[in-house]
């Protein structure tokens, strides 16, 4: 036998038998019922309760609700009562806005933008969870990366999402220790806090490297980094008598290497009696008794005074020495004094007049 309305009746023909139904397929010879403890009870219209989809007439029985619904209502933010709903049992339709009877909507925290916490929002027909708002803090100020490059706080739009703000280069300066924004001076770590091709001035500012040439108090300041002689220079500049500024060279451009002037020693390289040569090399000084120019940093030694000299010194009574000069010291070029003639230049009773000439 089946059961009739109300769901009452004690059992299914089968094999010629009234036997209890075991499964709602026992139960097609009373339409609209389904199995039950052994009886084909009457299936249940929307808004009654229910365990399962197949005690309903509509096959939908929300696991959240316990009630018979009209649709499956098993999204996000949907329920099928009225105490869920506002509405009606039964009838599927959006959470009331700012619930969350079925713990749907947890925290999801700020910076996901996400789910607030606060329950669904209400909306009809793409509901969801209350979501944080466009002027939630969603991503502190960072710092970091080749070049370095300073991006603000981020901000949720308000669907879902956290936005960014505009990256702006550090550039001449690195980020800060702790990675959240540019630095504006290198008073901290001098040249390690500036970026690129600078450095660390006077002032803790980070300021560019200087060419070749240009004056400096340190390698950290130039291109090429080498300071030599207070300026830029284009290499290290290493060896005796060899010098990067033309007031050391005698001659030449600032910022080039070269070789000091001959007679010149301005680092005092070569000691007390010698002179650059002008080849990278120390030969004897001005006024230091030689031989042949070949042993003067200047390359003159005048026969007639047997002292290195600044000059040939080879003119009609001109000497090297203070003695034939009569003032002055030995190794500068100069005139014999007057009415005197050391190296018998004068033809016959002339002498020397302290003018090179012969009176």
């Amino acid at each position: 036998s089946v059961g009739g309305t109300g769901g009452q009746g004690g059992g299914v023909v089968s094999f010629g038998l009234c036997a209890p139904c075991t499964g709602d397929g026992h139960c097609t010879a009373a339409p609209q019922t389904y199995c039950l403890g052994g009886n084909c009870l009457d299936k249940k219209a929307d808004g009654m309760s229910c365990a399962s989809g197949h005690e309903c007439l509509s096959g939908h029985c929300p696991a959240q609700d316990g009630h018979c619904c009209d649709q499956a209502c098993d999204t996000l933010c949907m329920a099928c009562l009225a105490a869920k709903t506002g509405g009606v049992d039964g009838q599927c339709a959006v959470v009331t806005v700012a619930t969350d009877p079925d713990s749907e909507c947890g925290d999801l925290g700020a910076d996901s933008c996400g789910s607030n916490g606060l329950g669904c929002n209400g909306v009809s027909p793409s509901p969801g969870c209350l979501l944080y708002d466009d002027s939630t803090v969603c991503a502190v100020n960072q710092c970091s990366g080749v070049p370095p490059l300073e991006i603000p706080i981020g901000l949720c739009d308000g669907v879902g999402s956290c936005v960014p703000g505009a990256a702006s280069p550090c550039d001449p300066y690195q980020c800060n220790a702790g990675g959240t924004a540019c630095l504006l001076d290198c008073a901290g770590n001098g040249d390690a806090d500036c970026y690129g091709a600078t450095y660390c001035d006077a002032a803790h500012h980070c300021v560019p490297q200087k060419a070749d040439g240009q004056p400096c108090t340190g390698s950290n300041e130039c291109g090429n980094g080498h300071c030599v002689d207070n300026v830029c220079c284009a290499d290290a500049c290493n060896g005796s008598c060899r010098a990067c500024s033309n007031a050391k060279k005698g001659s030449g451009a600032d910022g080039v290497c070269g070789n000091i002037g001959a007679g010149l020693d301005p680092d005092a390289e070569c000691g007390a009696v010698n002179d650059c040569d002008g080849n990278g090399g120390c030969k004897l000084a001005d006024g230091q008794v030689c031989a042949a120019g070949g042993d003067c940093a200047t390359g003159f030694c005048p026969l007639q005074d047997h002292v290195c000299c600044n000059a040939p010194c080879s003119g009609l009574c001109e000497a090297c020495t203070a003695a034939k000069k009569g003032s002055g010291q030995d190794g500068s070029c100069g005139y014999v004094s007057t009415a005197t003639d050391p190296d018998a230049e004068c033809a016959g009773p002339l002498n020397c007049d302290g003018s090179g000439n012969c009176i």
